[in-house]
């Protein structure tokens, strides 16, 4: 495993992105153990905001979709040319009562709204659209201004 925990609380997490198989597919398993999603979920509140304890339960429960989270990021960063701010949410269909929980990503970048909108197309394209048979519509991405 190629996340570590490191110091005295508050604990710095780190991944080891030099290992190739972090972000490949074949490593999401969901027999992760429970200290290697606490050190996942450590790492994602440190890499997105809004991580929340309710946030928190249903990546420990979707551990594919918060592996997936960690190859995300880089690809938002190169997508949008520049830093960016993602906050994560749950969200449900209000006008359906047997919906399931949904998570999303709001970016948050200083590009004009066209540029922006031109950003998340190119996130789409390169890194969402090869993740979605993996996501089937579990983690979506959009722009929050």
């Amino acid at each position: 495993m190629s996340i570590i925990a490191r110091g005295r609380p508050p604990l710095r997490t780190y991944v080891d992105t030099s290992s190739p198989s972090i972000t490949e597919e074949a490593s999401f398993e969901p027999s992760t153990s429970w200290t290697e999603h606490e050190a996942l979920i450590m790492f994602l509140r440190q890499e997105y905001k809004g991580v929340t304890e309710s946030v928190a339960r249903h990546l420990q429960r979707n551990s594919d979709v918060a592996w997936k989270l960690i190859g995300a990021k880089p690809a938002l960063v190169e997508s949008f040319r520049g830093p960016v701010s993602v906050t994560l949410r749950l969200v449900t269909d209000p006008d359906d009562d047997d919906a399931e929980e949904r998570l999303f990503g709001y970016i948050q970048c200083v590009l004009p709204v066209a540029d922006a909108l031109n950003a998340l197309d190119r996130f789409d394209e390169s890194w969402l659209l090869d993740s979605s048979d993996t996501l089937a519509g579990r983690l979506n991405f959009d722009l929050h201004f």
